[in-house]
């Protein structure tokens, strides 16, 4: 009775949005967009994937100093900070959409 759901469908569909992400090669080239279309950004910054290492399964890539988010929520940061830096966030997030018609983004922190 619970055909009208599609649940075949939707397990394909999302099994086919999930596997590309697999792919470490291809999160490489999400890197490696991202860096040219944020090229001349001074406050986002995107790690430098090496493509001569990196393979489906291992993704090298450059190290990039940062804070973590959640520091943010810390005392030592004041509100004016925090308004800054949802400011940088919607502002990319914008561009990523309407400028560069490419939004790439992971679940995991890190």
């Amino acid at each position: 009775h619970m055909d009208y759901l599609s649940i075949k469908d939707s397990v394909d569909q999302f099994r086919d949005i999930m596997l590309p992400q697999l792919d470490l090669r291809v999160e490489a080239a999400n890197l490696s967009r991202f860096r040219r279309d944020f090229a001349n950004e001074d406050q986002v910054t995107f790690p430098q994937p090496i493509h001569e290492l990196t393979t489906a399964d291992v993704l090298i890539e450059s190290f990039v100093n940062g804070e973590p988010i959640l520091n943010y929520l810390r005392e030592h940061h004041t509100d004016e900070e925090r308004q800054e830096l949802a400011t940088i966030g919607l502002e990319t997030v914008m561009k990523m959409i309407f400028l560069h018609d490419f939004v790439h983004a992971d679940l995991h922190p890190g």
